[in-house]
């Protein structure tokens, strides 16, 4: 998005850290639209709905951290490494099979749930199948995830804001 915007960012001073936001407000209406489709479809298909549906916004707010988290460090990565915006593609589905998409968490060892809860997406879509769908309740390991993303966040907004300062003259 910066690359894409490099001549608004060389005009015009506005906080750079407003175009990696916007593109995750984008992606965050999206989602709003696909959420309506589901609750559409699982009022369709009479599946019980619990109270655990008003905790969403908790695992909304963790998927954004964790989203510009990654999304602010690629960012200031792609400004050294212009590359990087081609790998972001085969880097989301290397993440989609690390995290909990397409099988349930609970197939995961024991042994194995902490690690695995180091992946930020797992503790969130964790929480969301238990808020739709009264699946398995988060544990414990949901706090790995949760720290996880807040360091990603937070490292990623120091380092965004460290490259910032040369990025006109990178770009």
């Amino acid at each position: 998005s910066l690359i894409a915007n490099a001549g608004i960012l060389t005009k015009v001073f506005i906080p750079r850290l407003l175009i990696p936001l916007a593109n995750v407000v984008a992606r965050l209406v999206d989602f709003c639209v696909a959420f309506v489709i589901l609750m559409g479809m699982i009022l369709a298909y009479r599946f019980p709905i619990t109270l655990n549906l008003i905790l969403i916004p908790v695992f909304l707010l963790l998927l954004i951290v964790c989203a510009l988290g990654f999304g602010l460090w690629l960012s200031a990565l792609n400004m050294y490494i212009r590359d990087i915006q081609m790998m972001v593609p085969f880097l989301v589905s290397l993440w989609e099979f690390a995290s909990p998409v397409v099988y349930s968490a609970s197939k995961v060892p024991d042994a194995w749930k902490f690690v695995y809860a180091l992946n930020p997406m797992a503790g969130v879509l964790i929480g969301f199948r238990w808020c739709l769908f009264n699946t398995a309740a988060p544990g414990p390991e949901i706090w790995a995830s949760v720290v996880v993303a807040l360091a990603v966040f937070l490292s990623g907004v120091i380092v965004f804001q460290r490259v910032q300062r040369n990025m006109v003259d990178i770009l």
